[in-house]
C-alpha cells in the first residue's frame, strides 16, 4: 500500500515538468492541437507520440495538478480519443468521466478501463481529488492477453471482447476494487515512480496479474447477472454463442442448456430461421471484423481468436460473406488508421 502520497505527488509533479519541457523543446502545443481538431471534427485525437515520450510503453500520471492549492483548469475539457489504453484509478475523492455519451462518477477505490478510440472527456471535482491515469500502449496490452489466452481462453476472451467493444456494449468497464486489487494497483504506482532496477518488467508482470483478476471478476459479474435476470431462451442462446463462439459446438451448447442436440437444432432453426452452423459462423465473422478494424493483431491470430483452425477456410468464408479478403477489409475499415490520418504527426 502507498505509505506517503506526498512522495508520489512530488514525483508526478517532477514528471509533468519534464514532460512539458520535452513538448516545448519539440515545439508541440497540446492545447492548440486539441482546440484546432475540436473546432474541425468535434473532438481531438491524441497520437501515441504525444504521451509516450520517456521510452516506456506505460505512462502513469496524476490527472490535473493536485499539488496546486487552487483548482486546476480542466486539462481534458475537450472530447478526445486515442489508440492506447487508458485506466483511471481514484485514490481519493471522485472523478467525472463522460464516455461516448455515458456519464459516470468514479468514487474512491474504483477503476475504469476505456475501449481504444472511445471519445471521452474527464475532470476531477476539486483540487484535493487524486486520480492516477494509466496510459498503456496497445501492443503491450495485446501481448499480455495473448499470453493469458493459453491459461483461460473463455474468461480472457470475454473480457477482451468487452474491452474492445466488439459487440457494441458500453465503451468502458467499471470495477469496484477490493483490497487485493487496491494493493496491486498501489504497488504498480510505487514501482513506476520509484523507478528502481527492473521496474518496467515488474510493472508488466503486475499488469498481467491485474488483467487476470479483472477478467475473472468481469466474467463472474456477468454470470451473476445472467442468473438473476429473466432472459428469453433465444437471447440466452445468442449470449452463450457470443461468449463461447471460438469453442462452441451444437453438442456443447445442448449440454449447457440441458437439451438434446437434435432438439436444440430445431429450436434454433425455428427461432433464428437458420442452422446452428450458420448462426455460429455469422457471430465469428462479426468478431473477426471487429478485430480487423479495431486492433493491430496479425490476421492469423485473429483467425485463431475467433475459433477457426483452417486459415484457408476462414479466408474463403470471409470473402463469400463480405466480398473482400480479410486484408482488404482491414485496409478499408481500419478505424485506427483513419483516426491517425486525421491528424498530423507532431514529431515529423
Amino acid at each position: 500500500m502507498i505509505q506517503d502520497i506526498n512522495d508520489y505527488l512530488q514525483a508526478a509533479q517532477k514528471q509533468i515538468q519534464e514532460y512539458q519541457k520535452i513538448m516545448a523543446d519539440r515545439g508541440i502545443d497540446n492545447r492548440k492541437r486539441a482546440e484546432e481538431q475540436n473546432k474541425k471534427y468535434g473532438y481531438s485525437t491524441i497520437p501515441d507520440e504525444e504521451w509516450f515520450v520517456f521510452g516506456s510503453p506505460i505512462f502513469i500520471m496524476m490527472h490535473g495538478c493536485p499539488w496546486e492549492e487552487k483548482k486546476y483548469h480542466k486539462e481534458n475539457e475537450y472530447p478526445h480519443n486515442h489508440d492506447f489504453f487508458e485506466m483511471s484509478y481514484v485514490y481519493r475523492g471522485a472523478f467525472h468521466n463522460t464516455i461516448e455519451g455515458y456519464t459516470i462518477k468514479q468514487p474512491e477505490n474504483t477503476l475504469v478501463l476505456l475501449s481504444p478510440q472511445a471519445k471521452h472527456c474527464c475532470d476531477t471535482v476539486n483540487h484535493q481529488d487524486i486520480v492516477f491515469n494509466f496510459l498503456i500502449k496497445r501492443e503491450l496490452i495485446e501481448n499480455i492477453f495473448l499470453q493469458m489466452f493459453s491459461e483461460s481462453e473463455p474468461v480472457c476472451r470475454f473480457f477482451l471482447d468487452s474491452l474492445y467493444n466488439v459487440r457494441q456494449q458500453k465503451p468502458y468497464l467499471f470495477f469496484e476494487c477490493d483490497n487485493v486489487l487496491i494493493s496491486l494497483i498501489h504497488s504498480m504506482i510505487e514501482e513506476y515512480f520509484g523507478q528502481q532496477e527492473f521496474y518496467q518488467s515488474i510493472i508488466k508482470s503486475k499488469l498481467t496479474e491485474l488483467f487476470s483478476r479483472l477478467s475473472r471478476m468481469h466474467k463472474q459479474q456477468n454470470r451473476e447477472l445472467g442468473e438473476t435476470d429473466s432472459y428469453q431462451l433465444m437471447v440466452q442462446i445468442e449470449t452463450y454463442l457470443e461468449q463461447n463462439y471460438s469453442t462452441a459446438t451444437l453438442s456443447s451448447m445442448a449440454e449447457f442448456f440441458h437439451y438434446t442436440p437434435s432438439y436444440l437444432s430445431k429450436l434454433i432453426q425455428q427461432q433464428f430461421k437458420k442452422k446452428f452452423s450458420t448462426l455460429l459462423q455469422e457471430i465469428r465473422l462479426q468478431y473477426a471484423c471487429r478485430y480487423l478494424g479495431y486492433s493491430s493483431l496479425p490476421i492469423d491470430q485473429v483467425v485463431e481468436l475467433v475459433g477457426y483452425t483452417d486459415v484457408s477456410h476462414f479466408y474463403r468464408v470471409f470473402k463469400q460473406k463480405y466480398g473482400v479478403s480479410p486484408n482488404q477489409y482491414r485496409k478499408q475499415n481500419n478505424t485506427l488508421k483513419k483516426a491517425k490520418n486525421n491528424i498530423k504527426n507532431p514529431l515529423k
